[in-house]
């Protein structure tokens, strides 16, 4: 019975973030139906419904989750000779062969969209570079509606291919190192997981699903601001996490310093909602990590917080005749 009580403890974050989606899903779909937001009985059971179908599919994916991270003691040889292959230990090796299973699972859609995939707002982006009118500005000055850092690496591959004779293989090689940054990043993941406990068949299945699920290769291959800004959130994520695991300690050494400080410039360059995400991640991080490695969090809060905040909009901007965008 105290098992059973404990259980129901644990389960009520779970219940409210449940009722919570739920409640969200309703709004959406109120608005959806009449245009603005009007409470009807439907929200109730519409909040209801979204909630337990919320709450049965993190149950679900939890017991896949801990069956994927069970460790057998023996293996089939087929299976044990998988493991000696892709062991997933934190290596140059490993990260060069997950690596290369992405790439190469990836290499038929790099084929079919050539050459290259954009998208509306990569478009505007690409006219905007080009001095040509387009929804945001007449052509003569850039927009940071959606972020100038994206601006200015697509049009610097669309003009590079425009020197060689081609504008479209400029934005095709553009895909290209998108998605090998996002290789890259991933194959990152997958190796960080194993080394912070994921069983081996989870870090496998981690690696099939990257490699196979269509959605997650067009979308790396694409040109847009989101796709940019994926590899540089990944890697933020893995240096807060081993940061929050080891209290800290690893800011104090300079390289995961500047990797932490890099990956932190670079999300708020390539998107703009990844300047608060930094901020809420290191309100947290300076409650979770040591006092001695406190300073170097809020070192990171007031260089975000002077670059994002002042140094952009109050310098930058008015000297490159920069349009600031909506916040």
């Amino acid at each position: 019975m105290t098992a059973v009580q404990k259980g129901m403890k644990r389960r009520v974050p779970l219940v409210v973030l449940a009722m919570i989606c739920g409640f969200l899903a309703s709004l959406v779909d109120s608005i959806r139906q009449h245009n603005q937001l009007v409470c009807t009985s439907r929200m109730l059971w519409c909040t209801l419904v979204i909630a337990v179908l919320f709450f049965l599919f993190v149950l679900f994916l939890e017991h896949i989750l801990a069956w994927l991270n069970r460790e057998l003691e023996t293996c089939r040889s087929f299976s044990c000779k998988l493991r000696e292959i892709f062991s997933f230990k934190v290596s140059k090796k490993q990260f060069a062969l997950v690596a290369i299973v992405l790439v190469l699972c990836w290499l038929p859609y790099l084929l079919i969209t050539y050459p290259g995939v954009v998208w509306y707002d990569t478009e505007q982006q690409l006219l905007q570079w080009g001095g040509q009118p387009n929804v945001f500005t007449d052509g003569s000055y850039l927009s940071d509606h959606h972020p100038v850092f994206d601006t200015m690496i697509f049009g610097t591959f669309m003009r590079l291919g425009a020197f060689f004779g081609s504008a479209d293989r400029g934005l095709y090689l553009g895909c290209v190192v998108i998605e090998l940054v996002t290789v890259a990043a991933l194959a990152s993941m997958i190796l960080y997981c194993r080394h912070i406990g994921a069983g081996w068949r989870f870090c496998f299945a981690e690696m099939i699903f990257f490699a196979l699920f269509p959605c997650t290769a067009l979308f790396s291959m694409t040109m847009v601001k989101d796709s940019v800004f994926v590899p540089f959130f990944i890697w933020f994520a893995i240096v807060f996490i081993e940061s929050v695991r080891t209290r800290g300690s690893l800011l104090k050494r300079p390289q995961y310093f500047a990797a932490f400080l890099l990956t932190a410039l670079l999300m708020g360059l390539t998107k703009k909602t990844g300047v608060y995400i930094i901020l809420i991640c290191c309100v947290i991080l300076f409650f979770a990590v040591s006092k001695i490695a406190r300073k170097r969090v809020v070192a990171v809060f007031i260089v975000v917080i002077s670059v994002f905040m002042v140094l952009m909009p109050k310098v930058v901007f008015p000297v490159l005749r920069i349009q600031e965008g909506g916040k």
